[in-house]
């Protein structure tokens, strides 16, 4: 999962002790993505909780699959429909 190319409107109002503790405050946007993305990366899945209706919807999705495992689109066929061409910005 790439973050650093999505465009967010931030603020450093409010910035919180640790954040200033750390330097985080003092990161660019650039780096405070890489830093997200760093430790999003670091996090052991199985102990990421999820909330009921997450669980829910997850559920859901397996049993519509198990009833119909041949609804599916290739990977690649995907990425034609929502990714632009590469070198297109």
């Amino acid at each position: 999962m790439r973050l650093a190319g999505l465009v967010w409107r931030c603020s450093v109002h409010g910035v919180s002790g640790a954040m200033k503790r750390l330097g985080i405050d003092r990161l660019d946007t650039e780096q405070r993505l890489s830093l997200i993305e760093e430790i999003w990366e670091s996090l052991d899945e199985q102990s990421i909780p999820l909330m009921a209706a997450q669980h829910a919807e997850l559920e859901n999705r397996l049993v519509d699959h198990e009833s119909n495992p041949d609804d599916v689109v290739p990977l690649e066929e995907l990425r034609k429909t929502v990714l632009p061409p590469r070198g297109d910005k």
